[in-house]
């Protein structure tokens, strides 16, 4: 049995029942916790020779105490009390069940109250029954076709008009919360009590007229072709349609149905925790592997084909060439930075190069004795005049007399030829190191990446040591959520990788997918870079969002490695 207890977490479990064409079954569960009173379980069990899946999800409100106590004990009275597994047994136990857990509660002195919603999955009869009161829900994906099917109904007084009608026909009192300046706010509410939900387990402060009894929705076939039984509480299906929820069962990011509930909860929440978040996922049938398979070979591309990771120059290069000419600053940014680099290393002010009537070779010959030995990497290029260097560039090498010509704009173009010159062979560092006599060392280029992230990409160590020097965030995430540290892993460039971590890069960071440093070095085959990694702190049970661990992307990529071969 899997009960809910866990807070921010999850648990999945490849369940010893088969289906009777020996296909397995698989659940998961996971939640975020804001108050602490959710609560799920899942139990296996066989009725009558039926074998049975029973999901149960509570939503607490008032405290805890209602959801523990139906969690604890719902699942089993109803195995002891169903005399087989058809829909009709299974009623009556469910309905009597749901009334012994509403008296219980109430008897205990407890005002707590909770929604309550049970699933059953009939492995054998390929049947699923929903029970629920309150509005915690349920659906039945079909894996073949992709079709959802909302299965339960919500108590809300918002939702339901009859229960709205029920309620004021019992005695109810309906109006809204009242906030601090007396004006009502808030979806409609029954008192005495001041509940928004006609039907749940409990609540003894509102009155006979809660109802537990639930409803129903009895032997809905189970898709041939396997699928997915969702049930969730309130706080997937406030922020998650049946849409967007089948669209990411069928996602390859889920690979079985622990990953599948984690997933969930984490889109749900995207916008902040709003409130108790849980979501209980069982898959069946041949939907198990596809879901699997799926998620492997996305994986293997994903780390294959980043897009940040195989840039072509010539392709950069052609999109700028066909940009407006203010927007490229193509030979003439170069010229002006290379001047810039050439006369911070010869002592000078970025304005005073402007001002300056020396040659270009005389200029370019003082700064070169003067260059940072970075041995065949410091290539540079012919310098050019510069009354021929557009306003724009005059500015940035003049220390920004005009800070308004420095647009966004023109930031990305500056970031976009430092690239084309650090992606020729050998590369061309002068624009880099000209950003950095300037303070541009954090500009970044139309995908987000900065200098730091293109020098781990080429593997320049001594450029990367030379930025690091003088300040470039390590931190610093490109378009793809990728630090410099990540970029470096994924191509395996040891030494950069060594010497951000020597400067306190975090080899705990994620990247895309949930990814660390180590998993991404793993997936690639770097064992070099894993070594470092691990050499400085790097956790080896680290998981992502997939619920992987470095070592099975490094099995995952030898088994590859040796198919290719």
């Amino acid at each position: 049995m899997l009960a809910g207890a866990q807070r921010d977490g999850g648990t999945g479990a490849r369940c010893a029942s088969n289906m009777p064409d020996g296909r397995a079954v698989d659940y998961g569960h996971f939640m975020r916790d804001l108050k602490g009173d959710d609560r799920c379980a899942v139990l296996e069990a066989t009725i009558g020779g039926d074998e049975l899946v029973l999901v149960l999800v509570a939503d607490g409100h008032g405290g805890g105490a209602a959801a523990q106590h139906v969690c604890d004990r719902l699942l089993r009275l109803i195995v002891e009390t169903a005399r087989d597994g058809s829909c009709g047994a299974l009623q009556v136990a469910v309905v009597a069940g749901f009334e012994a857990m509403h008296r219980t509660v109430r008897e205990s002195g407890s005002i707590a109250g909770t929604t309550l919603t049970v699933a059953s999955l009939n492995l054998t009869r390929r049947q699923c029954c929903v029970w629920n009161v309150g509005d915690s829900l349920a659906m039945l994906l079909d894996g073949a076709s992709g079709e959802a099917h909302a299965l339960g109904s919500s108590h809300r007084l918002n939702d339901d008009a009859a229960e709205l009608r029920r309620v004021v026909a019992q005695g109810a009192r309906i109006g809204r919360a009242r906030d601090s300046n007396g004006k009502a706010s808030g979806p409609l509410r029954a008192f005495p009590g001041g509940t928004s939900l006609t039907r749940s387990i409990g609540d003894a402060d509102c009155g006979d007229f809660i109802s537990c009894e639930p409803a129903s929705v009895l032997g809905l076939p189970l898709p041939v072709e396997g699928g997915a039984v969702v049930v969730g509480s309130d706080g997937v299906w406030d922020q998650l349609s049946l849409a967007r929820v089948a669209s990411t069962l069928l996602s390859w990011r889920c690979r079985d149905a622990a990953s599948a509930a984690r997933l969930l909860v984490q889109k749900a929440s995207r916008r902040g925790l709003m409130d108790d978040t849980t979501a209980v996922v069982v898959t069946f049938g041949p939907f198990i592997e596809s879901m699997l398979q799926r998620s492997q070979v996305r994986v293997l591309r994903s780390w294959r084909l980043l897009g940040m990771f195989t840039r072509v120059d010539h392709a950069r290069h052609g999109a700028l060439e066909s940009a407006p000419p203010q927007q490229r600053m193509q030979a003439t940014f170069e010229t002006a930075t290379e001047a810039a680099w050439h006369a911070h290393a010869a002592g000078k002010a970025g304005h005073e190069v402007i001002r300056a009537h020396q040659s270009s070779s005389e200029l370019a010959a003082n700064a070169r004795s003067k260059l940072p030995d970075l041995g065949d990497a410091a290539e540079t290029t012919k310098l050019g005049s510069l009354e021929r260097t557009p306003a724009p560039a005059k500015a940035l090498v003049a220390g920004v007399a005009d800070p308004s010509m420095l647009t966004t704009t023109l930031y990305t173009t500056i970031a976009d030829k430092v690239w084309s010159c650090l992606a020729r062979d050998p590369p061309a560092l002068g624009p880099a190191l000209a950003c950095v006599a300037l303070g541009l060392i954090d500009v970044t280029d139309a995908i987000g990446a900065t200098l730091l992230h293109m020098a781990c990409q080429r593997g320049l160590e001594a450029l990367t040591t030379t930025l690091i020097e003088h300040g470039a965030n390590l931190e610093r995430r490109s378009g793809d959520e990728f630090t410099a540290l990540h970029v470096g892993c994924v191509l395996g460039h040891a030494g950069c990788v060594r010497r951000l971590v020597a400067a306190a890069a975090d080899v705990h960071a994620r990247a895309t997918l949930g990814a660390t440093p180590l998993i991404l070095a793993a997936s690639r085959g770097h064992h070099d870079v894993s070594k470092v990694l691990l050499e400085t702190g790097a956790v080896l049970s680290a998981v992502d969002e997939l619920g992987m661990v470095a070592a099975y992307y490094a099995q995952v990529y030898k088994h590859h490695a040796s198919d290719d071969h």
